[in-house]
Parts: C-alpha cells; sequence; structure tokens
C-alpha cells in the first residue's frame, strides 16, 4: 500500500468479489468499476479505460489555510488527475468569514508541482444551498462503504439515518436505517411514511411493514454479501454517492441500487423533495418539512390555505413562498415556530 502502484478494479457482470476489489483500489488510491449485466460492457469498458489512460498530477495533496477548523473533506484520500477530469472537494470549515490560502501539491511525470490560490470563507453565501446535500451525499457513501467492508457501529447507522433523512438521501441502503430510527415517531411523520387520503390506520401499518420488510432485505444483503447481483449494485451505488459532484449524482446511485426492481421502496424514494437547503417528505398529500417532524415544545402557527391571513403571511414573508408552494398542506419550520398551512 505503500507503493506508488495503482491497481484498478474492473468487475464484470455479478459473479465478482466487491469486497477484494472495492479493498485493493482503496489500499492503492485507485478505482473501482462495475458493469452490470443491463449496461453496455463496451461503453463503460472504453469510458474507464479513457479516463485513467493519461494521468496528468499524482500524489495530490491539498492543504487549507484560513479557517481554524477544516473537517470531513471528501475524498478522503485524494485520487490521480487524469487528462480531461475534474475534481470536486467538498469539506466543512469553521469558522466563518475569513481570508485565506489553498494550496495543491502533487507530480506530473515524477517533479513535485505546486498550486496555490487566494481564497474567501465566507460564514454563508446565498445560492450555495445544494452544497450541503452533495457533501451529506458523499458522507453517506463512506459511511455505508465502513459499514459494507468492516461491519456496522451503532453511531455509523446513527450518522447515515440522520443524514439521510435530513438530505433526502433514500436508498435500498439507507431506508432500513431511517425506518429503524424513528420506531418512537408517530406513522403520519415518520419520513418514509405513506398515509393515503382517508386510509385507514392498519393499510398504513401493513404498507409500511412492506417497505421495512424490502429495506431490510436489502440492508442486510448489502451489508453481508460480498457477491451476487445485491453486492455489486451495492457497491456501484456507493461509488456513486462517494463520486457525488452534483445533485444528479445521487439519482445515479439511487437508480443503479433500485434496478434490482424494490417496487416498494421506489415510490417513497420519489416522495422525498429538497428545496433550497430543505427536505421535505410527503405524508399522503401533506408535506413535511423534516426539521418541523418532531412538533413538541415547538409553537406553532396555523394558515389556512388561500385565506387573507394566507397571503398577508406571503406578503411579509416572500422568502417562503417556494416552500408552501409545495401545496395546499405543508408543515414548514421557521425562525424556531412550525408554520401549519391546511386546506
Amino acid at each position: 500500500s505503500k507503493s506508488k502502484i495503482r491497481v484498478f478494479c474492473l468487475g464484470i457482470g455479478t459473479n465478482v468479489n466487491t469486497h477484494l476489489l472495492d479493498k485493493i483500489t482503496e489500499e492503492t488510491n485507485a478505482a473501482s468499476q462495475y458493469v452490470l449485466p443491463e449496461e453496455n460492457l463496451e461503453y463503460k469498458v472504453s469510458r474507464f479505460y479513457a479516463k485513467i489512460s493519461e494521468p496528468v498530477l499524482a500524489d495530490l495533496k491539498l492543504t487549507i489555510d484560513g479557517p481554524d477548523r477544516v473537517l470531513g473533506i471528501y475524498p478522503k484520500n485524494l485520487p490521480d488527475l487524469f487528462k480531461g477530469d475534474q475534481m470536486v472537494v467538498l469539506g466543512r470549515y469553521e469558522p466563518g468569514d475569513k481570508k485565506g490560502k489553498v494550496t495543491l501539491e502533487g507530480t506530473i511525470r515524477g517533479k513535485k508541482r505546486t498550486f496555490e490560490y487566494e481564497a474567501v470563507f465566507p460564514k454563508e453565501k446565498e445560492g450555495n444551498s445544494f452544497i450541503p446535500r452533495i457533501w451529506a451525499t458523499r458522507r453517506v457513501g463512506y459511511l455505508l462503504d465502513e459499514i459494507r467492508l468492516r461491519g456496522e457501529k451503532k453511531e455509523l447507522k446513527e450518522e447515515v439515518a440522520r443524514l439521510a433523512r435530513k438530505y433526502g438521501i433514500v436508498t435500498p441502503y439507507t431506508s432500513y436505517l431511517i425506518i429503524e430510527d424513528e420506531k418512537d415517531i408517530p406513522i403520519a411523520r415518520r419520513s418514509l411514511g405513506r398515509i393515503a387520503p382517508g386510509a385507514a390506520a392498519p393499510i398504513v401499518e401493513k404498507e409500511l411493514l412492506a417497505i421495512e420488510t424490502e429495506a431490510k432485505i436489502a440492508y442486510d444483503s448489502f451489508k453481508s454479501e460480498k457477491s451476487g447481483e445485491e453486492a455489486v449494485r451495492g457497491a456501484a451505488s456507493g461509488i456513486a454517492l462517494k463520486d457525488a459532484d452534483g445533485l444528479s449524482s445521487f439519482s445515479a446511485a439511487k437508480d443503479l441500487a433500485y434496478a434490482g426492481g424494490k417496487a416498494a421502496q421506489k415510490q417513497i424514494a420519489s416522495e422525498n423533495r429538497m428545496l433550497d437547503g430543505k427536505t421535505f417528505h410527503l405524508a399522503g398529500d401533506l408535506w413535511i418539512d423534516d426539521e418541523a417532524r418532531d412538533d413538541k415544545d415547538k409553537k406553532i402557527e396555523e394558515l389556512k390555505f388561500a385565506s387573507k391571513e394566507y397571503f398577508d403571511f406571503l406578503e411579509k414573508h416572500p422568502e417562503l413562498i417556494k416552500f408552501l408552494s409545495l401545496g395546499a398542506n405543508v408543515d414548514l419550520l421557521h425562525q424556531g415556530k412550525i408554520i401549519r398551512c391546511r386546506r
């Protein structure tokens, strides 16, 4: 693992040992690629070869000066940079409102090169609300890999559930952890709770039981199987999560995982919506802000949809229009208070 050799692994079909391939690439700071039966083999192999055939900067090291604390950098180990590649590095820093310097070091044909850039680290910046979700997607990918390759731990499961719920990262593997984490929350306010208008409670519980059963089977296969279709889909989905550089990356990871045909979970995956940094879960005809699911000890302001008070409220708080436009029934947390809009 201390050598400069990179071992890139290509897994074709489902009869491959994903744990072995992924651990080899992890140890050699390379990458794995999987080709599923329904995918175009020639296209994926040629694309993979083209990506790794022309390295331009190796042994990368990133140094960030300015913030007092920098944490959660992903990718954890910077891979080599290849011709035509774009590398997106995500992380968190504390505190904001500081200036500093970003230094990237690497080697080109054995010669060391250094690139320095002046940087500003603002406390917050409008228009960047999508960045936390991309960071969370990568973080979830790394945590799931830890569970898959090294075994589950309570703290890993809890963090996956928290991030997946907050940012709407719903896959077969996160679904079960979210369900387990919400056992004590009323069904109507669970992230994955689906309540058809007028449905009786037993029907709701039956639907949730079906979702939970599918999710548990998928999760158990994910964490225990090294080869086979579920193992390959889990590994491929994890790569897409860890390499996320845009909101479409999560969709790619979700599609890879759900291609196995988990009908109940496919539906609940589409019933989460990310909007300007907030995640909303659909329960029947009610959109619930994830931060408003627990309404204990919180003040509640009730609004009747399309009433004079409703439009007066929107005129006073135009920044909330995009959230309340989800529908007539919305629960929204704003400034520590729950805005409860009903038809």
